[in-house]
């Protein structure tokens, strides 16, 4: 009679998704799927397992007299010892009543128990798997036609009514306009973005660079709200509540809330260190001239993401412009439209992409192409300065082109021989008479 098989270890999870091996030192034992069995060298020399002479899969399977359609598997013909009978049957148990219930055997690809199942068993987890599958497919797609209709409806809007006659009137700083921040998150300290003659370097604080779309749409309530209070000093309170509202970002808590990533970036965005410089002449005959700027002089925030139900004391903040980035944020900011920067909210590049078309068309007077390298160095901070870099850049900009155009129809921008050809349009907010 073998030896009773002894455990080492067991499943910490009892459906069968991940179980250690049963250990036997029974030679009967050998080939039983799910029991690995202890030999001496000599034992291991006299069966031939350094000739390599060991069963194939399909023979090892076929040497085991297994019903078909049992459930639990009885294997009780004197192949495994009564303790190893008793778990693997248990295990089989488990997971047939999990496909019974509508569940999935996550590693059922390579769980050699899912094979020893029924048929019927094994077809009703396919089943599941592709409901779920398409469960998801058709929960995307409905996503996604939301948010077409949202963009189309706010498109419309626009078209309907001015910026200023619908309360959307809104402001970009110039410098940041011209040059922007990185569009992801960067594990570098140092960033350096270029536009002709003027380059703009980020050196980030303890905290890291700012990043991604909540930094734009920050220094988009800061440039605005200083341009209408005429003040250097901002509180936070109910006016970014209201402006987040605008933008449909209902302020909420949580890992993935609007609240934790608005701080987040804040934050990166105050301890953030700002170098902006204009070169001129050649390289025997020329000169510089910048300045170093900080968002803010002072500033205290206060949050709470677990209470959004008091929207307004989650912002009961205030921040103080330093006066170099008051003066650029007040000095010819670039006008707006709140409702695009909502519909492009989700794209970095299309918001950036967005305010430097209509700044650019503020000045525009005849046809214009701009290299694509020239641009790349302006806007695509997360692309390879290679050809292969270049061509994946220029597919997104022409992406984020069509959602640009969509927004503000006025504008003539289209894919020229050798980069972007700009022709003299309408910017998107119309001169506005003080």
């Amino acid at each position: 009679m073998a030896k009773k098989a002894k455990e080492q270890g067991r499943a910490t999870d009892p459906t069968g998704l991940k179980f250690e091996p049963i250990y036997s030192q029974d030679l009967a034992d050998i080939g039983i799927p799910g029991v690995v069995v202890e030999v001496s060298r000599e034992e291991a020399e006299s069966l031939g397992a350094f000739e390599e002479t060991a069963l194939s899969a399909d023979d090892a399977w076929d040497s085991l007299d297994m019903p078909a359609d049992n459930r639990p598997v009885d294997w009780t013909a004197g192949n495994l010892s009564a303790d190893a009978n008793s778990r693997l049957n248990q295990w089989l148990s488990d997971m047939a009543a999990k496909i019974d219930a509508g569940g999935i055997i996550e590693d059922f690809a390579t769980n050699f128990l899912f094979t020893l199942l029924p048929e019927a068993y094994r077809e009703m987890h396919q089943v599941t798997i592709d409901r779920r599958a398409n469960e998801k497919v058709s929960a995307r797609e409905k996503r996604i036609r939301s948010n077409q209709d949202s963009f189309l409806a706010d498109c419309a809007a626009m078209e309907a009514e001015s910026a200023k006659e619908a309360g959307a009137l809104g402001y970009m700083a110039r410098v940041l306009v011209q040059a922007t921040m990185p569009h992801s998150r960067k594990d570098a300290t140092h960033f350096m973005r270029t536009n002709g003659s003027l380059t703009v370097e980020i050196a980030a604080g303890s905290q890291g660079l700012p990043y991604g779309s909540y930094p734009r749409l920050l220094l988009a309530w800061l440039t605005t709200e200083a341009v209408r209070t005429q003040s250097p000093t901002l509180y936070l309170g109910d006016s970014l509540s209201q402006f987040m509202h605008k933008l449909d970002l209902l302020p909420t808590g949580g890992r993935w809330g609007t609240i934790p990533r608005l701080r987040e970036q804040a934050v990166r965005l105050f301890h953030s260190f700002v170098t902006a410089y204009n070169t001129h002449g050649t390289t025997g005959r020329g000169g510089e001239r910048g300045g170093n700027i900080m968002v803010a002089d002072d500033w205290d925030l206060w949050w709470d993401a677990r209470d959004i139900a008091q929207q307004g004391a989650l912002f009961s903040s205030w921040v103080k412009l330093t006066e170099k980035f008051y003066s650029q944020v007040t000095d010819r900011p670039v006008p707006v439209d709140l409702r695009a920067i909502k519909a492009l909210k989700k794209s970095p590049l299309a918001l950036d992409l967005y305010a430097w078309t209509t700044y650019r068309m503020s000045y525009l007077s005849q046809r214009t192409e701009i290299p694509w390298e020239a641009l790349q160095m302006q806007f695509g901070s997360d692309y390879a300065s290679d050809a292969k870099g270049r061509r994946n850049f220029k597919g997104k900009l022409l992406d984020a082109l069509k959602k640009v155009a969509i927004v503000y129809p006025e504008l003539r921008a289209r894919d020229g021989d050798s980069g972007l050809l700009l022709l003299p349009s309408p910017t998107h907010i119309r001169r506005i008479n003080k």
